[in-house]
């Protein structure tokens, strides 16, 4: 019997410490103004409040992925040759969600940038 508990126990414990997991993922694609994929764009996320920075780049469909993240307020900037660099002032991430951005990048010189701020 103690051992039964003993296993119901460490199940338990297992799924309760998974809850309390304090990070969040950010995924999207990277397109042009066409709605084509845009492989090799450079995706740097900077904690705001931390100065942390996160660096990815996009893949073959566009496709970028930040996984265990730290929640938080971010600033995102994303730049790939021939384009203008895009920047977001403001990404909120919240503990346990997975946030999607998807950008559109426009043609232009990496001096350019497109700004939001929200």
């Amino acid at each position: 019997m103690r051992f039964v508990t003993a296993i119901v126990f460490v199940f338990l414990s297992c799924g309760h410490a998974a809850a309390q997991v304090d990070k969040s993922n950010l995924t999207g694609i990277i397109r042009d103004a066409s709605g084509a994929a845009i492989p090799e764009a450079t995706i740097t996320v900077t904690n705001k409040d931390t100065g942390a920075v996160r660096t990815e780049k996009s893949d073959a469909s566009g496709f970028y992925r930040f996984t265990l993240i730290d929640r938080g307020s971010y600033r995102m900037q994303v730049e790939r040759a021939g384009f203008k660099r895009f920047v977001q002032e403001t990404v909120q991430l919240q503990t346990g969600e997975t946030t999607t951005i998807d950008i559109a990048l426009t043609i232009g010189e990496l001096a350019e940038s497109i700004t939001v701020t929200s």
